[in-house]
């Protein structure tokens, strides 16, 4: 019971911190990534689908997506959501397909999306906190009812403790690595 519980902390805990991760890849960073896109939802055939469920979007270059799109019929309704998106994209009509420049960024649009970073980074450490917390709070209730030791609990304590650090080091880590990236360009 013990290792399932250490466990189980383990995997929420990574859990978090993906998503910390997924949440930063979605910023524009000045170069392009398929995953700023990630979010845009478009009409089609009166319902509303993710853009990757209707077109392949591959990195043309350093600053250009490319969006190939399955059925041509849908072409506006794409372009409108991009544009609807706020991400201050333009696409461009290219024959089949739908290019995307990647505006570089300026200083001040740096500044907001490390702003946005760390904002990110915040929420994910406070829900690895409440995470320990609720362990914590699971542990007392099973030395009240005599599941474990005082032994037991002092090294689960510790085990979450651990593992606690672990992933707020790795959310720090990661934002001072992608600070670095979006201050570079």
């Amino acid at each position: 019971m013990i290792n399932q519980e250490i466990k189980n902390t383990n995997i929420k805990m990574k859990q978090s911190f993906k998503s910390f991760k997924k949440s930063f890849m979605k910023l524009q960073t000045g170069r392009a990534s398929v995953n700023i896109l990630d979010n845009i939802m478009v009409i089609y055939y009166d319902k509303l689908v993710p853009l990757k469920k209707i077109s392949h979007i591959t990195v043309e270059n350093y600053y250009t997506l490319k969006i190939s799109v399955f059925d041509q019929s849908s072409k506006n309704n794409i372009k409108k959501a991009i544009v609807q998106s706020n991400l201050g994209l333009n696409p461009i009509d290219d024959k089949n397909n739908i290019l995307i420049n990647i505006p570089q960024l300026t200083e001040e649009r740096r500044k907001k999306f490390i702003k946005i970073a760390k904002l990110n980074a915040e929420n994910s450490r406070i829900s690895v906190r409440n995470q320990r917390k609720d362990k914590k709070i699971f542990i007392k209730k099973l030395i009240k009812n005599n599941k474990i030791n005082k032994d037991e609990e002092h090294f689960l304590l510790k085990e979450i403790q651990n593992i606690t650090n672990k992933y707020i080091k790795k959310i720090d880590n990661f934002l001072k690595k992608k600070e670095k990236e979006l201050m570079k360009f």
